[in-house]
């Protein structure tokens, strides 16, 4: 009779666990794809750097993935002859999505975001110095409504950064 308490007292405890433990994989999964996309965007950076020429970063929203290409002729096209540097797809329940932000995070006046790619073209560049060509933010959300953002704020001199949404203050940090 003992065990049979003690394994419905575990039960019950479970029963509260489980949708905060799920809640933290679901943040945990947003924050594991964006530290990887940093990464995978740190990795053209470096190429561009150490190979003196322009890496292109091209997102693709419908297929959630993207790609890194040396742009050897400056069109911003692949070519069959340029190297690629990386092909990506976002996890599972992650999407390149902004729906209820407000951006761009660095903004002194934010407005509702209606792009989830603002990078115009969907793609950047990075210079052979590693500074990003264009002004644009990435906002990638998982299926409970968590958001991160990734933004070149200053292009040409700028690098990167990241931010994560506040919920209970509506704000980017």
């Amino acid at each position: 009779m003992e065990t049979v308490v003690v394994a419905g007292l575990i039960l019950i405890l479970l029963g509260f666990a489980i949708p905060g433990f799920s809640r933290y994989w679901e943040v945990y999964r947003l924050n594991s794809a964006v530290q990887t996309m940093l990464s995978n965007l740190d990795r053209g950076r470096y190429r561009a750097i150490a190979g003196n020429r322009e890496v292109v970063v091209q997102f693709q929203r419908k297929k959630r993935s993207y790609r890194l290409f040396e742009d050897l002729d400056g069109n911003g096209l692949r070519g069959p002859s340029e190297p690629l540097v990386g092909a990506y797809s976002l996890p599972g329940r992650i999407d390149f999505s902004s729906t209820g932000l407000s951006g761009p995070p660095a903004a002194a006046t934010p407005r509702p975001v209606e792009d989830p790619i603002t990078f115009s073209g969907d793609r950047f560049t990075f210079n052979p110095e590693g500074y990003c060509n264009k002004l644009g933010t990435i906002y990638l959300q998982n299926a409970s409504g968590d958001a991160a953002a990734i933004s070149c704020s200053m292009p040409g001199v700028g690098r990167l950064r990241r931010y994560g949404w506040h919920h209970a203050k509506g704000v980017w940090e």
